[in-house]
């Protein structure tokens, strides 16, 4: 979701900013400021919003639609500027951590390398992964293949189950991915220690 989903216009911001007050004893980091007549069963300064159950992320209903708290603390810190094409990262990797120093406004290229591995990972490594088949020749093949993105260009190394077998394959592969990453963090890349873990 981007910031932008949430800073609509200056009044809108402001509307919010009267609404919530960030606060690290609450759950979601949020408590009321004021109520609206939506929310007279709400008390001030009582836990704003809640955990979804099926994202994990904490939100709010609100009349104009339902918002992501982590994106509310961001503005509240930052004035409800608009930056526009930017994420709120989770520095943690905890969606449940709303605290403002665990939150960061990120393009997509660098929140994607702030995430964990892939549930459907085939290889057990982030940027690897392994396939098997058959050639359009119909010659059997399985290999470990190695990527790493940066400005939305894949670099991607190739590792040949056949030429040196399934231990050292995946081996080379995750080891020439380590190498990529260190490299690119040098130059400002931005992968985090928690990627992929």
């Amino acid at each position: 979701m981007q910031i932008s989903d949430v800073v609509e216009d200056e009044r809108y911001g402001r509307y919010l900013a009267d609404l919530f007050e960030y606060s690290e004893n609450s759950p979601t980091c949020l408590v009321w400021k004021n109520l609206t007549s939506s929310y007279s069963r709400a008390a001030v300064g009582t836990t704003a919003g809640g955990f979804d159950k099926t994202s994990g992320y904490a939100t709010v209903n609100l009349a104009t639609g339902k918002l992501r708290v982590n994106k509310i603390v961001w503005a509240l810190f930052n004035n409800f500027q608009s930056q526009e094409g930017l994420y709120i990262d989770h520095i943690d990797l905890d969606k449940s951590n709303n605290k403002i120093t665990n939150l960061r406004a990120v393009d997509a290229g660098l929140s994607a390398r702030n995430k964990p591995k892939n549930k459907n990972n085939s290889s057990g490594y982030t940027g690897v992964s392994f396939s098997e088949g058959f050639t359009a020749k119909g010659t059997y093949y399985s290999k470990y293949t190695a990527w790493v993105w940066l400005n939305n260009n894949k670099k991607a190394k190739t590792y040949s189950i056949q030429k040196w077998g399934e231990e050292l394959a995946q081996f080379l592969a995750v080891e020439w991915r380590e190498q990529q990453i260190a490299l690119l963090n040098l130059a400002g890349a931005g992968y985090t220690e928690r990627h992929g873990v």
